[in-house]
């Protein structure tokens, strides 16, 4: 009966640090998934910055394009304006010309702005996220940390009762020994 008592704390302890096991598995596995969500996160981030990128250099491309037609259009009309002897709309025109270059020079600046402006922006959401994660990271290693320790303890528990068991036998088997040689 005696032995019977500590083979029964002897398969509770087994059966805490199974369940223990299971615990710092599940949070082992929590721990993989969150880095694979971090690193899809990351290539997600600059896959975005790379198309936000390209479709601004695009329109960058096609605006530059359009305002070179404009301009050229204005100084083919400037031209002729300019042959036909008509000095005061050449002249409207060249202020017209200018003016355009102007706000041409300023559009691209104030894209440019936008653009570094939508990417920062862009750079700290992606910045903040990954913060979190990587705090998620330390809790959950904290965790797990935390799980291995009392799994060592329930191993130590387990290795003590384990020797108990044996040392029981053993007088078990002296009692017996003794009781069988009596005369």
């Amino acid at each position: 009966m005696f032995s019977f008592c500590f083979v029964n704390k002897n398969n509770r302890g087994t059966r805490e640090s199974s369940l223990l096991n299971q615990e710092i598995k599940a949070k082992e596995e929590e721990q993989r998934q969150l880095v694979e969500k971090m690193e899809a996160e990351r290539q997600s981030n600059e896959e975005r910055m790379r198309l936000m990128k390209e479709k601004m250099d695009e329109e960058i491309r096609l605006q530059k394009e359009e305002a070179e037609r404009a301009m050229d259009s204005k100084l083919k009309e400037q031209a002729a304006l300019l042959e036909k002897g008509f000095k005061d709309k050449a002249d409207r025109m060249t202020q017209e010309i200018e003016e355009f270059k102007r706000q041409n020079t300023e559009a691209e600046s104030n894209r440019a702005r936008e653009f570094a402006e939508m990417l920062q922006n862009s750079n700290r959401r992606h910045e903040e996220s990954i913060a979190m994660m990587m705090e998620q990271h330390r809790e959950q290693m904290q965790a797990i940390q935390g799980m291995n320790a009392r799994s060592s303890e329930c191993a130590s528990c387990e290795t003590i009762i384990s020797m108990i068991n044996s040392l029981e036998a053993c007088n078990c088997t002296n009692k017996l020994n003794k009781s069988t040689n009596k005369p």
